[in-house]
């Protein structure tokens, strides 16, 4: 494990893969596109349903306009689809609430998450949840409280109804920034994905990527463990 040790005041996590395991993304997916299929069959062609699907989520994440991301993704799908836009936006409820909230099984804790968050809360860190913002809040929260933290009090969670861009764009972290009320030099960005999480380095904030194995190597980290090296790292930082 190697690291620098910069004195931090906000923290920015991840959410997959950091503090919630996400357990056989393969499946997941499969099992929520048979039922969002099924749930627009009358609307959308079964058949052609996973590719207006992913047109509609590609235009929420590349998008270069001021509308949040879920409004982008429900405008796109409609757009390919025979209902209008507040019947999509019903229709996409009902995904979250009826079907996703079924997908339980493939979300589960990692071990040592809620105590370091609850760590640096009382060492008076500003804590962010800087989820990639493809999801809207439901689902957030619900995956937050499957992996045992559904009860804990983040300063500001990133998702899809409040965002206008999402992650590797740099847009998406200069957004975060301004609505944490947080200066770049203040931040770590703590995430599992390179290509996602590393490129915040670009606008000043420091980066420790989760991982079980030395990544390769990249000038854009700062440092990068498990949780209990990051859970030691943040304790001398502060010490520093």
């Amino acid at each position: 494990m190697i690291w620098t040790a910069p004195v931090t005041k906000t923290l920015l996590f991840d959410l997959d893969g950091t503090l919630v395991r996400l357990h056989r993304r393969y499946s997941l997916e499969l099992r929520m596109m048979f039922r969002a299929a099924r749930r627009f069959r009358d609307v959308v062609p079964p058949f052609s349903f996973p590719r207006a699907f992913w047109r509609a989520a590609r235009a929420a994440q590349r998008h270069d306009t001021t509308r949040v991301n879920h409004d982008v993704l429900i405008a796109a799908l409609s757009a390919q689809s025979r209902a209008d836009e507040p019947e999509i936006f019903r229709r996409m409820e009902a995904l979250t609430t009826d079907d996703f909230s079924r997908m339980q099984t493939h979300f589960r804790p990692i071990a040592g998450a809620r105590a370091l968050l609850e760590d640096a809360r009382a060492r008076g860190h500003k804590i962010v949840l800087a989820t990639n913002p493809v999801w809207p809040e439901r689902a957030v929260k619900m995956r937050l409280a499957w992996g045992g933290l559904g009860d804990f009090g983040f300063d500001f969670v990133s998702h899809s109804q409040v965002m206008t861009r999402c992650k590797p764009s740099l847009g998406y972290y200069r957004e975060l920034l301004a609505r944490v009320g947080a200066r770049a030099d203040e931040c770590v960005m703590i995430g599992d994905n390179p290509r996602k999480d590393l490129p915040a380095t670009e606008l000043g904030i420091r980066t420790f990527l989760i991982s079980k194995g030395r990544p390769a190597a990249d000038p854009r980290l700062d440092g990068w463990g498990d949780l209990a090296d990051l859970h030691q790292w943040l304790r001398e930082s502060q010490a520093s």
